[in-house]
């Protein structure tokens, strides 16, 4: 939700300042890198105010005073182990293709949104405060659907249902824009696309990981999302070209889109099976796994202003309760934290 606000507010700020730096004269290319200074700086801050709360919560009487062990142990391994754990499972290997895929998929609509963009809106400004208003939207329809339905949605057709969601409105779309490729239709299909990826699919996504031992999971997760997201990037930027170098039109683009998303729903399905098959396996019921996913999906999406209050508070407590000892250590005792 807080990376979510972040978009929505940026692509808002840097749209209207664009503008108004326009009118009083300033060109978009002086302002830009400010705002790309302003913004490094902020992230800057909220680096170290992190680390400065996450230091004091694992010291707070309330983390243990000591963290978890376990979780904090290094895995260890090279480069390469997680080639060899996904090598060596069916499971991780679907996981590998459904990313490598979407990648693909998102490559395209991207090359097919410059081609109509670059036709309808023919001056730079136009285009900054077109692509800007397109971000604002797609942020803030995923900030909607996180706080309000992520929880729900996973509640009511699980982890597997969960996965079909984008390439069901990927196959809706990519048909919809061969057949009518205009700036409004493009736009609605995108936003609709980010708002299932960072609302449901990437929930779903990590839940499939949920199923993996620890080493394994990390191993695999740092392959998977970067060489394999990046060679998704690359296929997809490889037809692109090719449908350029034909010398043909947008179109096209939208055309392979339609049976790439259709073997992405396919990897989909699978996934989804392969997600129960583990669970059976691990002798946890699926549906009641997938429940407690969903709530706490519920909890972390729905409720994510107010876990964020409760950790601060969290920290505070622990703070104020390790001065409260400073001064009278006879006086320290743990409460019960409600949030």
């Amino acid at each position: 939700v807080g990376g979510t606000l972040g978009a929505v507010c940026g692509s808002f700020v840097t749209t209207r300042l664009t503008v108004i730096a326009e009118t009083i004269g300033i060109g978009r290319a002086e302002i830009l890198p400010w705002l790309f200074l302003a913004t490094a700086a902020g992230l800057e801050v909220a680096v170290r105010l992190m680390r400065r709360a996450e230091g004091q919560f694992r010291a707070s009487p309330v983390a243990g005073g000591g963290g978890d062990a376990k979780r904090d142990e290094r895995i260890g391994g090279s480069a390469l182990d997680g080639l060899r754990e996904v090598m060596k499972s069916s499971f991780l290997l679907r996981i590998c293709a459904f990313l490598f895929v979407a990648s693909m998929l998102g490559s395209l609509l991207y090359f097919f949104q410059g081609q109509v963009v670059k036709e309808h809106a023919h001056d730079a400004t136009a285009r900054t405060e077109l692509f800007g208003w397109l971000n604002f939207a797609e942020q803030g329809t995923t900030l909607f659907i996180q706080i309000f339905f992520t929880g729900r949605i996973m509640k009511a057709i699980g982890v597997g249902g969960a996965l079909i969601v984008m390439p069901l409105v990927t196959i809706g779309g990519f048909v919809g824009l061969a057949l009518m490729p205009t700036v409004g239709l493009l736009f609605l299909v995108k936003v609709l696309r980010r708002g299932s990826q960072y609302a449901i699919s990437l929930p779903a996504l990590e839940s499939l990981f949920a199923t993996l031992p620890r080493s394994e999971k990390y191993k695999a997760k740092a392959l998977i999302d970067t060489a394999v997201k990046r060679a998704g990037d690359g296929g997809g930027a490889g037809v692109e070209i090719a449908v350029k170098s034909a010398g043909m039109a947008a179109t096209p683009l939208a055309l392979i889109g339609v049976p790439l998303a259709a073997v992405w729903l396919v990897i989909g399905l699978a996934l989804g099976r392969g997600y129960r098959q583990r669970r059976e396996q691990a002798h946890q019921p699926a549906p009641a796994e997938e429940a407690f996913a969903a709530e706490r999906l519920a909890h972390s999406y729905e409720g994510g202003v107010r876990s964020r209050l409760a950790v601060g508070a969290v920290v505070a407590r622990g703070a104020c309760s390790t001065a409260t000892s400073v001064r009278s250590p006879g006086r320290l005792r743990a409460s019960p934290i409600r949030a």
